[in-house]
This record gives structure tokens, sequence and C-alpha cells, in this order.
């Protein structure tokens, strides 16, 4: 790459970029995800249109997540995840901000709307050197998928089981950001752009989530 396209690429990169946020990641009960679960967006700060409304809770067994995308399921497609509907879930149980790169703590989770050649749930965190650990099993992510004519809704829990290093009695903040796909739609993240980024490999860069009991 030559010198002007380092300085175009630099010059591209959005301020969000190197400021990860803080945001209160509530308990849930069996009554389920509510209005302070939802994530906000900031589309506006990485240049995105907004399609999709992500709710987040935790308990000690695990994360609850629930996705709700705005416009119908088109396709989806492994391994070339991306080039179709697809979510991405990033979370590092020991939110290492001084970490350069993929540690045993981090993980990447890949969800597609339907099965796909055996695939439709499961985590591809790629890891360097000895930091290397055990896949989370795919039979142990609960996913459901709930279709309707104006879009769907992912129903995702992540048991601890499935989270190296979760333990919130303990430690009681996560690293955390996605990346959803969409067929005509593009990408939607929180709070960190992959334009420039390689989101999977800077857990640095992703928010923290600050556990409350409420």
């Amino acid at each position: 790459m030559s010198e002007q396209a380092n300085l175009d690429q630099i010059s591209a990169l959005l301020p969000i970029d190197f400021f990860p946020l803080k945001i209160d990641l509530h308990a849930f009960d069996k009554k389920g995800l509510k209005k302070k679960h939802q994530l906000p967006h900031f589309d506006a700060l990485v240049d995105e249109n907004a399609f999709a409304n992500v709710a987040i809770g935790w308990d000690f067994t695990g994360l609850c997540f629930q996705i709700d995308l705005k416009t119908p399921f088109k396709d989806c497609f492994f391994p070339d995840y991306r080039k179709g509907d697809s979510v991405e879930l990033f979370i590092d149980t020991r939110d290492g901000k001084s970490a350069r790169s993929v540690s045993r703590f981090c993980h990447h989770f890949l969800f597609l709307p339907q099965n796909v050649g055996g695939v439709q749930a499961q985590e591809i965190t790629h890891f360097r050197g000895e930091e290397r650990r055990e896949h989370c099993p795919p039979e142990k992510i609960k996913l459901d998928i709930e279709f309707e004519s104006r879009g769907y809704t992912y129903h995702i829990f992540i048991p601890s089981l499935c989270l190296y290093g979760y333990d919130p009695a303990s430690f009681e903040r996560l690293g955390f950001s996605y990346r959803i796909n969409k067929v005509g739609k593009g990408v939607q993240h929180f709070a960190l752009s992959s334009r420039y980024l390689a989101v999977e490999q800077q857990p640095s860069l992703w928010s923290t989530m600050e556990m409350k009991s409420s």
C-alpha cells in the first residue's frame, strides 16, 4: 500500500474508533428482555443507517440477546457469511483494554437465520499463539428465529460454559461489540466501524459493558 493510501485510510477513520464506550448491562429475569436492555444506536457516529434493534441482558448462567431486523430475510451463506444475512457477536469476558490481539477470554460468535450445511450458531473465534482454547460446542448455544412478513428476530442465549472466563461475581465488566450483515442494507455495528478495522481482532476497542443487578 502506498504512503498516500495509508494517509487516506488514517484520515477516514472515525473518532469513535479510538474511544471505547461504557454502557450499562442490565440483568434479565424469566420475563425476558425489556426496554432497559435495548442498546443505543450509533449509526450517525459510524456513518451507517441502522436497520436492527439489539437488546442484551445477563445473569449468572449466561447472556441473552434479542436482535430484531426490520426487513425480511433474503439469503445466508457459509463460510462466506458476510455476503448474506448474519449476526456476529464479539465478547471479551475480561474486557482487556490493553490486549493488542485476541486472548482466550475473547469470543466471536456467528448466527445465521437458517441452517447452512449444518452451521447456524457457533463460535468462530480466531486465536493467535498460546492463547488458543477449545471453541464452544455449537449444540450448547440456544438460537430461535421468529420470522414475520416485515422482518425477523433472533432469540439467542449463550450459556456461561460457552464464555471462557465469565464470572460476574468477581468481574463485573465485559468487552462487547457486534456486526450485523444484511443483504440490501449493508452492515450495522455497535459503537465501532469495521470499514478500516478488523473488529474481530481489536478487543481493546470493543465497548465496556458494566453489569448492573437491576
